[in-house]
């Protein structure tokens, strides 16, 4: 048993695959490929071209969006996040900022 980047993991057996490994799924529970494993844990790589790859790599785009927005216009935020498979792709941002809910 030892630990390793499930990185290193992907990368040995990125052959095997037709499209790109975005993920693993250890021991049955999704993880990105910079987390540390046992490399006798249970693995499967998930691969770009399937529903969960394509979710993956979607929220991980969005995640980017919000981050670099944040950084370019530190007072606005990404308010409204639109994905319609196959139509277009929009968000909006707001200079000013939402107001946080309250919780009852």
């Amino acid at each position: 048993m030892a630990i390793v980047e499930l990185r290193e993991l992907a990368e040995a057996a990125q052959k095997d695959y037709a499209s790109e490994i975005v993920a693993g799924l250890v021991n049955n529970e999704i993880r990105d490929l910079q987390s540390e494993i046992d490399d006798s844990a249970n693995i499967e790589f998930i691969e770009l071209n399937s529903g969960r790859g394509w979710r993956i790599y979607r929220r991980t785009v969005m995640f980017v969006l919000f981050t670099v927005v944040h950084e370019m216009y530190p007072s606005s935020e990404v308010v409204s996040w639109s994905y319609r498979e196959h139509l277009d792709r929009a968000f909006t941002i707001s200079s000013t900022p939402m107001p946080t809910p309250t919780r009852s």
